[in-house]
């Protein structure tokens, strides 16, 4: 940004888009050209002029708070504190988001959050789905192993939807399998401004002593899309597991696989990215290169917290309890003497801080849960307690620091004092029945390539013995080249029954693309040394990526190889590994994600969405030519490049619910195409599916020396399409662009007479932008 320029970006104001303005930048500094403008789109301002005053000063641009997100696109940082008008440009995406001080604006409505633009109408479908799989490798032709499809979709029609979640798990050992079928979720569903009203098989909020119920009833909640969407914070707890051995790791909620990934030994942070939000047990299945195996069960969660003070999250559930079944049965038992009221509230209270409280009875049982918490540039802080009607207690802490990149720490823990378990508790899925108290700490250091970390758990059930372990790691480079990199690792880890010291070199030989690894590692607990040679290749794209790797592990006797291969595209996402040792049967997983969309009128198409919860919405974009053979197009949301398109294919895009988007193409193929300019403008819901389709025709760009049947060069002949006038030169050369349909072309002479050339090629050049075709006649109506 050292010169001087004049653009145009994109204005958003709340995360909204406000719109297309012009701008230039001098001497570092971002100036509205036309403020004015700009003023008269944004609502809610207590007084126009004297923002205007204001607004029409060069601004600085504060680009190093603009940090999009790697996934999405969209810069999402909620860092930036202002306390005057002020804005972040982010040079990369030409967007701007203005931030306005309390002293310019009137109160707001609630409404502002939603874009009050005509909706889609019209049916659509949207399903995303994830595939996850693992077993032994020798069983793969006859099905046996473990695989959940866990499938999340919508069937919608502008406000009105019919949201569900559907697991499908088959397990299969020894020519025996069992399938069950269970929606988490079906619901119809209707949102109207900031709420959405449902019915059916659903889902209640959880909290950190009480899991998700599953009700077959009524609810009504704040809008989940707008607050995922506007929320400054949101968590998943930490999941640190040390490893003796490289080990695949299975990840089970309600016996349905929902991750499954191989890891290197030592300490290793677990990858829940799969995992769906909400509160509830987790069982991890970690199985070794060697083959033996261990289970762990603990509680999980994921949550969000400090909504924007203008949308606190309200819900109210009620219904009857139902239970996950274990047979092939789609919808869930329901206990028709069992009913449940869930309420609750979060809000914001400060600039900073927010509260939250929820009541929950399941019949004649009653829990009270309510909390504080705090968002501060590095520090998120959450206290929560409960209490029930049956004197049961329980109190929770949540605190995590991070400082840039040097510095991240997280303390979580959670006690729960069951007086008694009743009658009702006992068949209530994880419903509070035991006085347990769960630790988990970490504790991340980086500093000039150095890395340290430790991580400490705690899990006492009671009538069981306490268990705990406490793991360390520290890794530094001894010499680091372009080409050659060594490091020197230790690690420890110390639990109830064992105390183990490891310590690895590993050297790495580096290009562009590949590198080698090799290290040695020893383990003091079984007196072992292994070593392990690894080979890697990745590559990257714009959005596709490829990962693969193959490993050799050698511990005293035992011998290991190990494959993987990820890749991730605009259509779908692939996660596989394949593990053999000569001590254990092969064993694999497999991860495969992507999504499928309809919309009215029979519209397909395929895209990757990431596991977002709740469903995003979507866009099937299509661009055919009736003649056109090869072509490519960029895919835009207003200014934002969304993907690439192939010519005579319909893809999915994701969108962001409760929006407005305006998509457009362009072509970045060397031919021109001819198609309608304009954009495509909707607001779409959750599960909504844009359909925008352009008919393109293509244009050839070619150069010929224009000659008449006796060789002669046509001098100032001349060609009209779409008013366009092409002329030759005095040696009969002519650049002229003509439609790939065109089986003739005529052109006027000098003299007024015409000529025709035909047998036109129908392809443009595969490696320049013009065709070159050569010598070509032009023959006259009394000639040819």
């Amino acid at each position: 940004m050292a010169q001087d320029f004049l653009n145009e970006v994109s204005v958003y104001y709340n995360g909204d888009l406000v719109g297309d303005f012009r701008i230039e930048i001098i001497d570092g500094k971002l100036q509205f050209i036309e403020p004015q403008k700009l003023i008269d789109k944004i609502k809610g301002l207590a007084n126009p002029s004297e923002m205007i005053t204001r607004l029409s000063l060069p601004f600085d641009t504060n680009t190093t708070y603009a940090c999009p997100d790697k996934k999405s696109g969209i810069p999402v940082c909620s860092s930036f504190k202002a306390n005057k008008l002020s804005i972040v440009f982010n040079p990369d995406w030409f967007r701007v988001d203005l931030f306005i001080p309390a002293k310019y604006l009137r109160t707001l409505s609630h409404n502002n959050y939603l874009i009050k633009t005509p909706g889609l109408t019209f049916p659509s479908w949207l399903n995303n789905f994830l595939l996850t799989a693992a077993g032994k490798f020798k069983d793969i032709q006859t099905g046996s192993g473990t695989q959940t499809l866990f499938n999340t979709g919508s069937i919608s029609s502008g406000d009105l939807a019919l949201n569900y979640q559907l697991a499908t798990t088959r397990v299969s050992n020894n020519g025996t399998s069992t399938i069950n079928n269970n929606f988490n979720e079906l619901a119809a569903t209707y949102y109207l401004d900031r709420y959405q009203y449902q019915t059916g098989y659903l889902q209640t909020p959880g909290n950190y002593f009480v899991s998700n119920q599953r009700i077959f009833g009524v609810g009504i909640s704040s809008n989940k899309n707008l607050l995922n969407q506007s929320y400054l914070y949101k968590y998943a707890q930490n999941l640190s597991l040390y490893l003796d051995n490289p080990s695949q790791v299975n990840i089970y909620k309600d016996d349905n696989l929902m991750s499954s990934d191989d890891y290197p030994a030592g300490l290793q942070q677990i990858d829940t990215s799969n995992l769906p939000y909400g509160s509830y047990q987790i069982k991890i299945v970690i199985t070794d290169f060697l083959g033996a195996t261990k289970e762990i069960t603990q509680f999980f969660f994921k949550n969000t917290s400090l909504p924007p003070a203008q949308f606190p999250d309200l819900f109210i559930y009620t219904g009857y309890l139902s239970n996950t079944t274990t047979d092939n049965n789609y919808f869930p038992d329901y206990q028709n003497d069992s009913y449940v009221v869930n309420f609750g509230s979060n809000l914001k209270i400060g600039r900073h801080w927010g509260a939250k409280a929820a009541w929950l009875q399941v019949k004649d049982d009653i829990y009270l849960d309510f909390g504080l918490y705090a968002v501060y540039e590095k520090t998120y802080f959450e206290p929560s307690f409960m209490v029930s009607a049956q004197n049961d207690y329980g109190a929770a802490l949540n605190i995590t620091y991070q400082h840039n990149d040097f510095l991240s720490s997280n303390l979580f823990i959670r006690s729960l004092w069951a007086e008694k378990t009743t009658e009702q508790q006992a068949q209530v899925v994880d419903l509070f029945t035991t006085t347990n108290t769960q630790l988990n700490y970490s504790l991340s250091i980086n500093y000039n390539q150095h890395n340290a970390v430790l991580s400490s758990t705690l899990d006492k059930t009671q009538g069981t013995p306490v268990d705990y372990t406490l793991s360390t790691s520290y890794n530094y480079p001894i010499y680091s080249t372009k080409a050659l990199k060594v490091s020197l690792g230790f690690s420890s880890n110390y639990t109830k029954n064992n105390f183990s010291i490891a310590t690895n070199i590993t050297i790495t030989f580096g290009s562009t693309h590949w590198a080698t690894t090799a290290s040695n590692r020893y383990n003091s607990a079984s007196s072992t040394f292994s070593n392990e040679l690894a080979v890697a290749y990745t590559t990257q794209e714009s959005n596709n990526i490829t990962n693969a790797s193959l490993n050799y592990i050698n511990e005293d006797s035992n011998n290991g190889l190990s494959a993987y291969l990820y890749q991730q595209s605009e259509n779908i996402l692939l996660r596989s590994n394949l593990n053999y040792s000569n001590t254990n049967e092969a064993i694999y997983n497999l991860t495969l994600s992507s999504a499928i969309a309809w919309s009215y009128p029979f519209s397909f198409g395929l895209g990757y969405i990431a596991n977002t919860q709740p469903l995003p919405a979507g866009a099937l974009i299509s661009v055919t030519s009736s003649s056109g053979e090869d072509g490519e197009f960029e895919v835009y949301d207003y200014t934002r490049n969304i993907g690439k398109l192939n010519l005579n294919q319909a893809k999915l895009f994701p969108l962001e619910a409760f929006r407005e988007h305006q998509i457009s193409i362009r072509s970045i193929s060397n031919s021109a195409y001819e198609f309608d300019a304009d954009t495509k403008n909707n607001t779409v819901m959750p599960g909504n599916i844009l359909n925008n389709h352009w008919q393109v025709i293509q244009y050839i760009t070619a150069s010929a020396i224009l000659v008449n049947p006796d060789k002669e060069p046509i001098t100032d002949a001349y060609l009209v399409i779409n008013d366009n006038i092409y002329s030759s030169d005095s040696n009969g050369l002519i650049y002229f662009e003509y439609p790939n349909s065109s089986d003739q072309l005529i052109f006027t002479l000098s003299s007024g007479g015409k000529c025709s050339i035909t047998n036109i090629p129908k392809a443009p050049s595969k490696t320049s932008y013009i065709l070159n075709i050569g010598t070509i006649i032009c023959y006259s109506s009394n000639s040819k």
